[in-house]
């Protein structure tokens, strides 16, 4: 467990073993420790960094609605600040966004992608409304309570414990996340749908696993 200061805020992350570095960037609404089971399956043959994007888990929280271009920024400060020039990049839901948005804004820090679970959205109008109400509901709810009804209900669940135990088992709910934090995410995301396009354009070694429309 390590932190670091870049860009004016203060992120925490993990990181583990030696080799070809691989940067692990979670979703939404989760922390870093969504893939403490990664780390151990990878620690053997890599270097493995998994940062709390910013306003999740340990990472500085801000007011302003942060896009995922913003953490991406982070995220290659981040990876300058303790000295990886490359790595594959390998990004689940929210994550998988920031993965995209570090390409396009700086594609030699890319070695390969993984883009997990990517939503494409029919409108933006649909996305923004939905956004605001995920955000209404963390700050209502706190996050706790907010992640296990928002496992239940992307996976249909009964039991959101059991559910969410299973889908990210390393998901912890010990880690103090930030409610302002994921409102912020959801407020700065409505324009990641339409960056989908660009994947086009990508020329490292890339693994998407699906794209879902939400």
């Amino acid at each position: 467990m390590s932190k670091i200061q870049v860009r004016g805020i203060e992120i925490g992350y993990d990181e583990v073993g030696s080799g070809t570095p691989v940067v692990l960037l979670h979703g939404f609404p989760f922390n870093r420790t969504m893939w403490d089971e990664q780390f151990e399956a990878l620690r053997g043959r890599h270097r493995v960094i998994a940062p709390d994007l910013r306003g999740h888990g340990e990472t500085t929280a801000t007011n302003d609605p942060v896009t995922m271009e913003e953490m991406a920024k982070d995220v290659a400060a981040l990876s300058e600040k303790i000295n990886i020039s490359r790595a594959a990049v390998c990004g689940l839901s929210m994550g998988g966004y920031v993965a995209l948005a570090l390409y396009r804004m700086f594609p030699l820090r890319a070695r390969a992608l993984v883009l997990a679970i990517l939503a494409r959205v029919p409108t933006q109008r649909k996305l923004r409304k939905n956004r605001e109400a995920q955000a209404g509901k963390a700050l209502k709810e706190g996050m706790a309570g907010y992640r296990r009804r928002h496992v239940a209900k992307t996976v249909g669940a009964k039991d959101s414990g059991e559910e969410s135990r299973c889908c990210c088992p390393g998901a912890r709910d010990d880690r103090e996340d930030k409610p302002e934090g994921a409102a912020a995410a959801c407020a700065g995301w409505p324009n990641a749908g339409t960056r989908l396009h660009f994947s086009s354009r990508i020329v490292c070694p890339t693994l998407v696993f699906s794209v879902a429309k939400t």
